[in-house]
């Protein structure tokens, strides 16, 4: 079966202009954790800083906890600068330059609405000299891009003696607790910047390797590079929040995606193989697995 996605004011001309419509409104997988995100515009952001730093990371973690060997993967990008850091996810950067190469071109064929599963859509920038982090949330199944500033978080780190290597660089570990998780992390004071994958950070050198004790998020650095390249933040309409609402909001999604999409005018069109179409009114409840648990 798949699930559609459209406005009200469409339903009564639906079976009429099917094609057209989904090539303007967004085709959602109701059936799996919240989706992946979808286009947003690249091409217009501000310089905030330059990075003469970039560290990949391969993210790996599990939508539900019942089902831990069911894992999804993104890969993920730390630019480090003088006074600032981002730290986004590259398959959604590569799957918007994609789609804005083929909108250039006004290409004929057929658009892919989502980036592929796993893809995160959230940018964390961490201001060194405020000593603040804000964090974008973009094209979200929510519907829209999201904005908030969060309080630097104060790790409190327990350095342990045990080592390790990771990529030829002498590590050592650290465990802390964090809204809600408790986290193991291998960091390499070859490299002394206090800065890592997602919102962690605190300790003497940078984080390599970090993941919580039931192993549902694992951040692992496959790549270290010098760059000098710009630190981008995107020209979009953001709907201001707090870190607390915008989880409330997804938690609301995950309860029942139909019934939020219904509350925002939207309705879901359950196709047959056949083509037969049905409006659902509500959907079961899906798993939503936060890395932040407070």
């Amino acid at each position: 079966m798949k699930y559609i996605i459209f406005p009200k004011f469409i339903k009564k001309c639906i079976y009429r202009i099917m094609i057209i419509v989904i090539l303007i409104f967004p085709v959602c997988k109701i059936m799996a954790q919240c989706n992946p995100p979808k286009f947003f515009p690249i091409n217009k952001y501000q310089v905030k800083d330059t990075a003469f730093l970039k560290i990949t990371y391969k993210l790996d973690f599990v939508k539900d906890p019942k089902r831990i060997d069911d894992r999804c993967t993104d890969i993920q990008l730390l630019q480090i600068g003088k006074n600032s850091s981002k730290y986004f996810s590259l398959q959604a950067v590569e799957y918007n330059t994609e789609i804005q190469e083929l909108i250039k071109k006004g290409t004929s064929g057929t658009i892919p609405f989502n980036t592929q599963n796993g893809t995160n859509g959230y940018e964390i920038f961490k201001n060194i000299q405020k000593n603040e982090i804000k964090v974008t949330d973009l094209g979200t199944c929510l519907s829209g891009n999201f904005l908030y500033s969060d309080n630097f978080p104060s790790f409190s780190w327990e350095i342990k003696p045990d080592t390790s290597t990771l990529l030829s660089y002498p590590c050592q570990k650290a465990i802390t607790s964090f809204r809600g998780r408790t986290y193991e992390a291998w960091f390499t004071m070859a490299i002394p910047i206090s800065n890592g994958p997602w919102k962690f950070g605190g300790l003497p050198g940078i984080i390599l390797k970090i993941s919580d004790t039931n192993n549902e998020y694992l951040f692992e650095c496959i790549r270290i590079e010098n760059t000098h390249e710009p630190i981008k933040f995107y020209d979009l309409e953001y709907k201001s929040t707090s870190r607390q609402d915008l989880n409330k909001l997804y938690k609301r999604y995950h309860d029942d995606p139909v019934i939020f999409r219904l509350n925002q005018g939207i309705i879901t069109l359950k196709m047959s193989d056949t083509g037969e179409s049905k409006e659902l009114k509500s959907s079961q409840k899906i798993p939503y697995n936060t890395i932040e648990l407070e």
